[in-house]
């Protein structure tokens, strides 16, 4: 396969993370949250050297171990891909960096994030543990009155069940689309308990 056949990229651009999920690859294998390992915008510049190599490709910057909004450098990685015509997907818990940032994210052309939210306001961290919920609803209202796309993908547990339409509220009045997502965290995990 050659480069130009390639539509899609997934990155992983930390291993680092602000969460506890208790489910997490990282959380289970006894990771710390700090200190992993990253790629940094010198790493993107390299690897994705020339426009071609990004425009018209769908970049998701996901983590399974890590969560991308907690490299340093997430918004410039962000920014050089789209300026290069590259399409980015940001998977996150949504609970870190300040407004401003969020602001600043919105701007950027040809992305659009998933807000990784299960559950609300008394419910979100049972699951997303240390994800404060006032910085976390802070961050999407900043990021969707500048302008910003996204999605708010809801796995449901048995703690989060009744919070269903009130997130569903919240994701319509700030203009995000509504996901129910079932995941292998929670349908091959059942009777795993999770912290009140």
């Amino acid at each position: 396969m050659i480069e130009q056949d390639i539509k899609k990229y997934e990155l992983e651009i930390t291993a680092n993370c602000n969460a506890e999920c208790p489910l997490c690859a990282r959380t289970e294998m006894g990771m710390p949250l700090r200190g992993n390992k990253e790629l940094t915008l010198a790493n993107i510049k390299h690897i994705f050297s020339t426009r071609e190599s990004c425009d018209g490709k769908e970049f998701k910057l996901c983590g399974v171990l890590g969560d991308p909004i907690i490299n340093n450098e997430c918004f410039e990685i962000c920014e050089y891909i789209s300026e290069r015509g590259g399409r980015i997907n940001l998977s996150t818990n949504g609970g870190y960096q300040n407004a401003e940032w969020w602001t600043k994210l919105a701007k950027l052309e040809n992305l659009y994030v998933d807000f990784s939210v299960d559950g609300f306001k008394n419910t979100n961290h049972i699951y997303r543990v240390n994800v404060n919920w006032s910085t976390l609803e802070r961050n999407m209202r900043a990021y969707m009155s500048a302008g910003g796309k996204a999605n708010w993908v809801f796995i449901p547990f048995d703690h989060n069940e009744d919070d269903y339409e009130d997130a569903k509220k919240l994701a319509n009045e700030l203009g995000m689309r509504f996901i129910r997502r079932t995941s292998g965290r929670n349908e091959f995990n059942k009777n795993r308990k999770h912290k009140p």
